[in-house]
C-alpha cells in the first residue's frame, strides 16, 4: 500500500509539470507570447494551485475515506486535462479575434484564470490530501508533509525531463494529456485493489477500469490524434489550416489561401510565401549599400524569400542561421521547386543553432549581417538588439561591413511610445557604430556601419548598383526607391528618433528594449494594464527600496507584543518572500543563460530540472533531521540568511562569466555553473518548507490544512514573482539591481525572524 501511495504522490508532480508546460505552450500560441503574457499565464497557474492547496486543502482533514477521494481526483485529471486543452484552443472564438491577431491583456488574464482554474485547483487539493494521507505513516505529522513535498518535487523533475526529451518529440498534446491521465488511473487502480480497500466501493473500481480502457483505446486507435487535428482546425478558423506540428521550440502551423502559404510559429506570423516586397526590402537595402558584398550572414527569415534575394547578388558565401530545423523541414513540404532552389545553392551553408551563439563563436569576417527576426517583444529576441550583441556583430564585420535589422513602425505618425522604442534602438546602436541610417515606412530598416563614408540613403546610388549587378526586382527599383527613401520622409523619421528623451540603453542584463516594445504593444488596448505599464516606465530603484519600509515597520510591533508571541507570522512571511525570490532566481538564471550561452533548449530544460533536484535534496536533508534539531527557529533564521546572500552571489558570478571569451572551455564552465545555480536555489527552498511546517503546525489533526496553507503561501509568492520578474523588475531595473532589491527584501524578512528569535529569548517581566 505504501509503495502504491508513493507512486500516486510522485504522479502529482509529474502531472503538474507536464500539465503546466503543455498548457503554457498552447496558451502562448493563442496569446501574444511576450513576458507580460507569460507572466500572466504562470501567475494564473500558481494562483489557482495555491487556492486549491490553501482553500480546498482544509477539507482534506475532514474526509474519512481519503483514498477514495484520491481516486476521484485522479479520475478528474483524466477528464480535465484534455478538456482544458480543447477549451484553450477555442478561446479565440469566444473573444471574436482572428488567428495571428493580438489579444488584449484583459481578455488574456480573464481567459488564463478561467481556463486553468479547474485543473490547478485539483492539483493544489491533491497536495494537501497527500499530506494528510501520508502523515499517517509517521509518528511526527510534519515529516509526512515533508515527504509529500519531496515526492512531488521528484515527480516534477521526472515529468520535466520526460516531457522535454521524449514526449514532445513523439506525441501530440492530446496524446500527452490522455497518457498522463491514463497513468493516474493506473495508480488509482493499484490503490483501489490494495488490501486496505478490499470490499470498498466496487462501483468506483469498475469506473476506474472502464475509464482506463477507454483512454487506452483512444490512444491506440488514433482517435486522440484525430481530436488533436480537429481542435487545431477549430483554433485556426476561418483560416485553412493545412499543417501543424510541435517541435521542441514551439508550435509550427501552416495556413493556405489560394497559392499562398502563411507560416506561424507559436501563433505569430513568420512569413508568407509570395511576400516579395518584405524579402526585397530586408535584403537589397543593406546589400546595395555595400560596394561589393561577398560574405553574408543571415539570421532567420531565409526560407521566406530573403535567401533567394541575397543570391541575386554576386556573393561567394551565405551563412544562414535558423534555430529550429523543423521550420525548414515543414517549408520544404510547401515551397515550389523554384523557391526551394536557393536552399540547394552551393554558396549557402545552413546552421541550426542560436544566432547569438553562432556570432560569439564565428571566426569569419562578413561584409553584411542581416538580422531578420521579429521585433524584440521578448527577452529572447531582445538579445539581438542589445548593446552587447551590436558589439559582437561589429567584431565579425569586415572593414567595410554593415549590420541591418528591421522593426515595425508607422509611416506618417510616430507616437510617443514608438518614439521611445525607436530612440532606444538608435541610441544603443550609436554606442557601437558611428554611422547609422534608418529607412522609413511601416517597417523601419536600420543600417549601421563604422566605415568612413557611412550610409548614403540615396536612391540613385542604390539604383546604379542594382543595374550594375543586373538584379531583377519587383519593388526595390526605379519607381519605388525615390518615394520610399525621399529626403522629407527620412528627415521626418530622423528628427522623431533623435527627439526621444530620457531613453535608456538596451543591454543584455538590463533588457529595457523589450519593455519599450511592451509599452508600445499596450497602446493597442484601452485598459488598466496600459496605464500600469506607463506608470511602471518611470520606476526607479529607490521607489522599490521604499517598499521595504513596510516589513521593517512591523519590527517595533512584534517587539512590543505580549509574551505569548509565537514566530508563526514571521515564518509565514518568509515562506511567501522565498517563493517570490525562487521564481525570480529562475528567471534571472534563464535570461543570464540565454545571454551568455545561447538559446540551447535542452540546456534550459536542464536548468529547470536542476531546480527541482535541489528542492528534493534540501527537503530530504532537513526532513531527516526534523526530530533532532535543537532550535527550529534558529535554524530557520540561518537558512533565511542564505536567501539574502544568494542573489548577490548570482550577480557577482554573472559579471565574472560575462568576461569569459567564447570557446570550448568557456562553454563547459558556463554549462556547469548554470546547471549548478538552480540546484543551490532549490536546495535553499527545500530546506525551508518542511521546517516551516514544523514551526507552524499546532494541531496534528490539521495536517492537510497546515501543509496546504503553507504550500499555498509559497505559490502565492511565486505568483507575484512570476508576473513581476520578467514584466517589470528585470527590464526596468536590470538583473543586478533586481538581485540587490531581492537581497534587501529578504534581508528585511531576516531581521523580522531575528527579532522574533530575540523576542522569544527575552526574559519575561
Amino acid at each position: 500500500m505504501r509503495k502504491s501511495l508513493i507512486f500516486a504522490l510522485i504522479l502529482i508532480g509529474v502531472t503538474a509539470m507536464i500539465g503546466q508546460v503543455v498548457l503554457m505552450r498552447e496558451l502562448i500560441v493563442v496569446f501574444y507570447g511576450n513576458e507580460a503574457s507569460l507572466g500572466a499565464i504562470l501567475a494564473a497557474w500558481m494562483f489557482w494551485v495555491a487556492v486549491g492547496s490553501w482553500g480546498l486543502g482544509r477539507f482534506a482533514d475532514r474526509f474519512k475515506d481519503r483514498l477514495s477521494i484520491l481516486t476521484f481526483c485522479q479520475i478528474g485529471v483524466l477528464l480535465l486535462f484534455p478538456t482544458v486543452l480543447f477549451a484553450t484552443r477555442n478561446v479565440r472564438s469566444i473573444w471574436g479575434t482572428f488567428p495571428g491577431e493580438i489579444i488584449g491583456f484583459g481578455p488574456m488574464m480573464i481567459s488564463s484564470f478561467i481556463l486553468l482554474a479547474p485543473l490547478c485547483l485539483l492539483l493544489g487539493f491533491l497536495f494537501a490530501l497527500g499530506c494528510r494521507i501520508f502523515s499517517s505513516f509517521y509518528g511526527i505529522s510534519v515529516r509526512g508533509i515533508g515527504n509529500v513535498y519531496i515526492l512531488e518535487a521528484i515527480g516534477a523533475s521526472m515529468g520535466g525531463l520526460v516531457l522535454n526529451f521524449l514526449l514532445i518529440q513523439i506525441l501530440d498534446p492530446f496524446q500527452i494529456a490522455l497518457s498522463v491521465g491514463g497513468i493516474n488511473l493506473l495508480a488509482a487502480l493499484i490503490i483501489q485493489f490494495s488490501p486496505t480497500q478490499r470490499g470498498k466501493s466496487r462501483a468506483l473500481k469498475f469506473l476506474v477500469v472502464i475509464l482506463l480502457v477507454g483512454a487506452t483505446g483512444l490512444l491506440l486507435s488514433g482517435e486522440a490524434s484525430q481530436l488533436n487535428s480537429l481542435s487545431s482546425k477549430l483554433q485556426w478558423r476561418p483560416l485553412d489550416l493545412i499543417h501543424h506540428e510541435n517541435s521542441i521550440y514551439g508550435n509550427i502551423a501552416v495556413t493556405a489561401m489560394g497559392d499562398q502559404y502563411s507560416f506561424f510559429q507559436n501563433g505569430l506570423l513568420m512569413f508568407t510565401t509570395g511576400d516579395v516586397m518584405a524579402a526585397e526590402e530586408a535584403v537589397h537595402f543593406p546589400l546595395l549599400e555595400h560596394p561589393a558584398p561577398q560574405r553574408v550572414l543571415l539570421i532567420g527569415g531565409g526560407i521566406g524569400g530573403s535567401l533567394r534575394e541575397i543570391l541575386k547578388h554576386p556573393v561567394s558565401t551565405v551563412d544562414y542561421v535558423e534555430l529550429d530545423p523543423m521550420i525548414i523541414d515543414v517549408a520544404q513540404m510547401f515551397l515550389s521547386p523554384q523557391a526551394w532552389a536557393s536552399m540547394k545553392d552551393p554558396r549557402v551553408r545552413v546552421q541550426h543553432q542560436d544566432g547569438r551563439f553562432f556570432i560569439k563563436r564565428s571566426e569569419e569576417r562578413y561584409d553584411v549581417i542581416v538580422v531578420q527576426l521579429p521585433d524584440p517583444y521578448t527577452a529572447l529576441l531582445n538579445r539581438f538588439h542589445s548593446l552587447e550583441f551590436f558589439r559582437e556583430a561589429e567584431n565579425i564585420l569586415a572593414p567595410e561591413g554593415l549590420l541591418a535589422f528591421s522593426v515595425s513602425s508607422a509611416e506618417n505618425y510616430i507616437s510617443p511610445e514608438l518614439q521611445q522604442f525607436l530612440g532606444c534602438l538608435d541610441q544603443t546602436l550609436r554606442r557601437v557604430f558611428s554611422r547609422i541610417g534608418v529607412i522609413p515606412g511601416e517597417v523601419n530598416h536600420f543600417l549601421a556601419t563604422n566605415r568612413p563614408q557611412g550610409i548614403s540613403l540615396h536612391p540613385d546610388s542604390l539604383l546604379v548598383r542594382l543595374r550594375a549587378r543586373r538584379i531583377e526586382t519587383q519593388f526595390v527599383r526605379e519607381y519605388y526607391l525615390p518615394s520610399r527613401m525621399s529626403p522629407e520622409r527620412t528627415a521626418f523619421l530622423d528628427e522623431a528618433i533623435r527627439g526621444a528623451k530620457k531613453v535608456q540603453i538596451n543591454r543584455d542584463f538590463k533588457p529595457i528594449g523589450y519593455f519599450y516594445d511592451m509599452v508600445l504593444w499596450s497602446t493597442h488596448f484601452q485598459s488598466a494594464f496600459r496605464n500600469l505599464i506607463r506608470v511602471s516606465s518611470r520606476l526607479h530603484f529607490w521607489h522599490l527600496a521604499l517598499t521595504l519600509a513596510i516589513p521593517l515597520g512591523l519590527i517595533p510591533i512584534l517587539w512590543g507584543r505580549k509574551p505569548s508571541f509565537t514566530p508563526r507570522f514571521p515564518v509565514l512571511v518568509a515562506i511567501a518572500t522565498t517563493g517570490f525570490s525562487e521564481i525570480l532566481f529562475q528567471v534571472v538564471t534563464v535570461i543570464g543563460f540565454q545571454v551568455l550561452y545561447g538559446y540551447v533548449y535542452y540546456k534550459l530544460g536542464l536548468i529547470l530540472t536542476s531546480f527541482m533536484v535541489g528542492l528534493v535534496l534540501g527537503s530530504w536533508m532537513i526532513n531527516r533531521r526534523l526530530g533532532h534539531l535543537k532550535d527550529d527557529l534558529l535554524t530557520y533564521v540561518k537558512i533565511q540568511g542564505t536567501v539574502c546572500i544568494y542573489p548577490l552571489l548570482i550577480s557577482l558570478v554573472l559579471v565574472g562569466l560575462a568576461s569569459l571569451r567564447a570557446g570550448p572551455f568557456s562553454q563547459l564552465v558556463l554549462g556547469s555553473i548554470f546547471a549548478f545555480f538552480p540546484v543551490v536555489a532549490g536546495f535553499i527552498g527545500g530546506l525551508q518548507f518542511p521546517l516551516a511546517n514544523k514551526i507552524c503546525l499546532r494541531d496534528r489533526d490539521k495536517v492537510g490544512r497546515t501543509g496546504g496553507f503553507i504550500y499555498g503561501l509559497d505559490l502565492l509568492g511565486s505568483c507575484g514573482g512570476a508576473f513581476l520578474a520578467g514584466t517589470l523588475l528585470i527590464p526596468i531595473l536590470g538583473i543586478f539591481q533586481t538581485c540587490l532589491w531581492v537581497a534587501m527584501l529578504n534581508g528585511c524578512v531576516f531581521i523580522l525572524l531575528l527579532v522574533s528569535l530575540l523576542r522569544r529569548s527575552r526574559p519575561l517581566p
